[in-house]
């Protein structure tokens, strides 16, 4: 009787847990506007320009979300970024932990460069296949 009940526990936290996030970047569909655009800044100012940005604090989300709520915190804006970016040009960017004047922040690198010019200092580079770790 014991070993059923450990079981049934078991079963019911394990199916009311969010599902692990390893496909985070996967989208639906690119907005129309991006659709013929494939320059990585154009895709990171259409992001800043359309998702309003929320405040909270430990909210990785996947990107679908956040395209769909069109509001995110600078990591989840900067996790859309990336994926708009995989999806368009097939390119693999990474997710960097840094600080900006204004406090602790999360932008993107993109072919090798990082896509804010107002990064005074980087704690960490997250690539590409490794940010799933971090849900």
């Amino acid at each position: 009787m014991k070993n059923l009940i450990c079981i049934l526990f078991c079963i019911i936290i394990f199916s009311c847990s969010e599902p692990l996030m390893s496909n985070w970047y996967e989208l639906d569909q690119v907005p129309n506007e991006l659709k013929n655009i494939k320059d990585k800044k154009e895709i990171y100012n259409w992001v800043v320009r359309n998702v309003e940005y929320e405040f909270y604090a430990n909210g990785f989300k996947d990107a679908q979300k956040t395209l769909d709520s069109m509001k995110g915190n600078c990591a989840n804006m900067s996790l859309l970024t990336l994926a708009l970016n995989y999806k368009i040009r097939q390119n693999k960017g990474q997710l960097v932990y840094c600080s900006k004047k204004e406090g602790l922040h999360y932008t993107v690198r993109i072919d090798g460069k990082i896509i804010e010019s107002t990064i005074t200092e980087i704690y960490n580079i997250i690539e590409f296949d490794d940010i799933a770790n971090y849900f």
